[in-house]
């Protein structure tokens, strides 16, 4: 029985103009069978009515790989290490162009804080790595015991709740706030081994070795 999600895959590539000569050598890459990939093919181009057009010099790849694998669908990219630290750490050893989103959290005092920042080395500049850093989300919430414990220390309901209004809202004036720096590729290995650890040193980081420039910095 055919794969559904090969068939759809092999039918939008053939209809942007791909070869079925780089279509099958990309999917013999991804472990296809390549009986498989030729029944799907003849299946497609049957369906389709539609000749190949084979001119490899004028032929622009403009679709995203799509991986199907398992019954799931991939995207590849060389640049986006997803949430993979180490993969964005090893890119940064060499200022090489990649992303990362991390996600952590701050347990302290009964409060708990989750932060999304989004990372990217954008390449080299003046011989150093060119960093930029978001704040996408920051997240505050209390547990029960942040209320009792301040009753018992003598304060109100409503006073508990302003402070709360007050974290929140101090809180959320993070969020996007972003900003661009360039350091020296060694110390971007190693600052980033230690965000990775959850250590950070805000005036190291930011202002002593980051030449970092936004509205994180104010």
């Amino acid at each position: 029985m055919v794969n559904q999600e090969l068939l759809d895959y092999v039918k939008e590539a053939l209809s942007k103009g791909i070869s079925k000569e780089k279509l099958k050598e990309k999917l013999l890459q991804l472990n296809w069978p390549e009986q498989e990939i030729n029944e799907v093919i003849k299946l497609s181009l049957k369906k389709n009515n539609k000749k190949i057009i084979i001119a490899i010099s004028i032929l622009i790849i403009i679709l995203i790989p799509v991986i199907v694998f398992r019954n799931q669908i991939f995207i590849s990219s060389k640049k986006d290490c997803t949430n993979d630290f180490n993969c964005f750490i090893g890119k940064a050893k060499n200022c090489q162009e990649s992303s990362l989103r991390h996600i952590y959290v701050e347990d302290s005092s009964n409060i708990l804080v989750t932060t999304t920042r989004f990372y990217e080395i954008k390449g080299k500049q003046q011989d150093k790595c060119l960093f930029y850093i978001k704040i996408e989300n920051k997240e505050i919430t209390f547990n029960n015991n942040f209320d009792i414990f301040l009753n018992q220390t003598g304060y109100s309901q409503q006073e508990i709740d302003k402070l709360k209004s007050d974290e929140i809202r101090n809180t959320n004036l993070d969020i996007n706030k972003q900003a661009n720096c360039l350091y020296d590729k060694n110390y971007l290995s190693s600052m980033l081994k230690r965000w990775q650890n959850q250590e950070f040193n805000y005036e190291e980081d930011f202002i002593v070795n980051g030449n970092c420039r936004g509205t994180l910095l104010t």
